[in-house]
């Protein structure tokens, strides 16, 4: 059996959380303030999910110690927060320095319409071949699991491409 991780980053307040509640059966918290929950994807893989709260402003974490398998991540934010936008950069930031994995960058708008076209961000993050900026519903489970769908396309995409170079 294979196992995979993955990271679901987001500030105080945001809907990363949902994301695990969403597609795990079970989500337990550890000692550390960290969520987690495993996702059986058949007989072969596994995924476990740690969602973990990241403020740019507070203590680090031991990204290196979480992160030993991990095979791509979610930076979360709120679409309608500056601060909790600020904090996604930060993370996005670090990971790019820290790690090879692919990200989504997640804009929960919450109940709010989604936005029609993704590339109004662009102006205001760049994103490399490895990251995708995905708009979703923190509170819509079929929002939340389009969004490991897209990861699990990135994370595929990105494996294919090392494999032919």
């Amino acid at each position: 059996m294979k196992v995979g991780e993955i990271l679901v980053v987001g500030s105080s307040g945001t809907s990363h959380p949902n994301i695990l509640h969403a597609v795990c059966d079970q989500v337990m918290k550890s000692d550390q303030e960290i969520l987690f929950g495993k996702l059986g994807i058949g007989p072969e893989l596994t995924l476990f999910l740690y969602a973990i709260t990241s403020n740019r402003n507070k203590a680090t974490i031991a990204w290196d110690l979480i992160a030993r398998k991990m095979i791509g991540s979610i930076i979360v934010f709120d679409w309608n927060n500056t601060e909790s936008f600020e904090n996604a950069k930060h993370n996005l930031s670090l990971f790019n320095r820290k790690f090879d994995a692919p990200c989504i960058l997640a804009a929960d708008v919450k109940n709010n319409p989604l936005p029609v076209n993704p590339k109004i961000v662009n102006p205001f993050v760049s994103l490399s071949p490895k990251e995708k900026f995905k708009f979703f519903n923190g509170r819509n489970p079929k929002s939340i699991k389009s969004l490991l769908i897209s990861l699990t396309d990135v994370i595929s995409a990105y494996a294919y491409q090392d494999e032919i170079v």
